[in-house]
């Protein structure tokens, strides 16, 4: 809508015509020199005349390459209208007037009236808002038939209760007070129970220490009257197969327990061409030796079975339930405790 303004007196009347965007508006008034149009015959202006456009490029933010767009020359006004939906599609920055601008149009009335069009201004300061206000105490009136009913309420529970009560107690435990004097006295003697069994627990392996020994005793001061003695089914047979990684981070740990059994007598140099396969498994605690294993599977398949061989699961468990004390030993080097016939040295096999 384009908007003109009124004269200020006078007996001119001025028009204002809203149309379409492809016209403009034409400002009809008496004219002294020509008339109303029906003295004279001279060419008069028309009523109305086309826009004029003109077809340019802008740019903006938001688009790569120029926009071709059609704008309108001398269309009234002092302002530069630029369209909403363009503006937004330019990414142009919107920003607001330094001073209020102020708008009138051709209808508006006699009074003024002064508004923003910047934003809508709520009157509350997000930034400094004011201390909220406690709501105010409602006083509720209560009717006759509330009062009452409360009254029976009350009545009726001071009689429930103390039946209730009763039977509660006879339910329940009394509760004591916590007892500062006998947790301490409990934990004095759980101090003193630990302190006692680690002094057995020395005591015990004091006694019986050639049964307790820091490390693998030497093969030279185990017992020789039992004697290992394998028997092969092929004495030709030569067992062929890759030998496993080890990580370098477990090299030294595996020298300790090579060295360990070497010094103990439990291993030798053999060039026999027999050999079993060894890896190492590690153990969660990493100040702790890794588990030494050797696959003798192949082996074993090349042997004569054992005339003794293990006993029994059901067995094993008959005779720890004749036991009072237990305990676990770690069986890991019993293996190499077992020595060996000596005129079958050419049979053995290491790792």
């Amino acid at each position: 809508m384009i908007a003109a303004k009124k004269a200020k007196k006078g007996n001119g009347v001025v028009a204002a015509i809203d149309v379409e965007e492809n016209h403009t508006i034409a400002v009809v008034m008496p004219s002294t020199a020509l008339g109303n149009g029906t003295d004279s015959e001279e060419c008069v202006a028309p009523l109305q005349t086309p826009h004029l456009h003109w077809d340019c490029l802008v740019t903006g933010p938001a688009v790569s390459s120029p926009v071709q767009i059609s704008t309108l020359i001398d269309h009234g006004s002092s302002l530069v209208l630029i369209d909403e939906d363009f503006t937004w599609k330019l990414s142009l920055w919107l920003r607001t007037l330094s001073t209020p601008l102020p708008v009138t149009l051709a209808l508006s009335p006699k009074q003024k009236q002064s508004f923003r069009l910047s934003h809508y201004d709520t009157n509350y300061d997000l930034l400094r808002p004011q201390p909220p206000t406690a709501p105010a105490n409602k006083t509720a009136s209560w009717g006759p038939e509330l009062f009452w009913a409360k009254k029976n309420v009350v009545r009726e529970l001071n009689k429930v209760l103390p039946e209730l009560k009763a039977i509660m107690d006879d339910k329940c435990e009394t509760v004591w007070e916590f007892d500062v004097i006998g947790v301490i006295n409990a934990q004095i003697d759980s101090l003193h129970q630990q302190t006692l069994l680690a002094a057995k627990d020395k005591a015990m392996k004091d006694e019986f220490r050639h049964r307790f020994p820091v490390d693998i005793p030497h093969n030279d001061s185990l017992p020789c009257n039992v004697l290992f003695r394998v028997q092969l089914k092929d004495t030709n047979q030569i067992v062929q197969k890759c030998s496993y990684d080890c990580p370098k981070k477990y090299h030294a740990a595996w020298k300790v327990l090579l060295d360990s059994h070497v010094e103990s007598g439990c291993l030798k140099h053999l060039e026999s061409e027999f050999s079993s396969l060894a890896f190492i498994i590690p153990k969660a605690d990493p100040t702790v030796l890794p588990q030494w294993v050797n696959n003798f599977q192949l082996l074993n398949l090349n042997t004569v079975p054992d005339n003794h061989p293990l006993p029994r699961i059901d067995e094993i468990l008959k005779d720890c339930v004749k036991g009072k004390f237990f305990g676990k030993i770690d069986m890991t080097n019993a293996f190499f405790q077992t020595q060996q016939y000596t005129c079958l040295g050419e049979n053995m096999s290491g790792p």
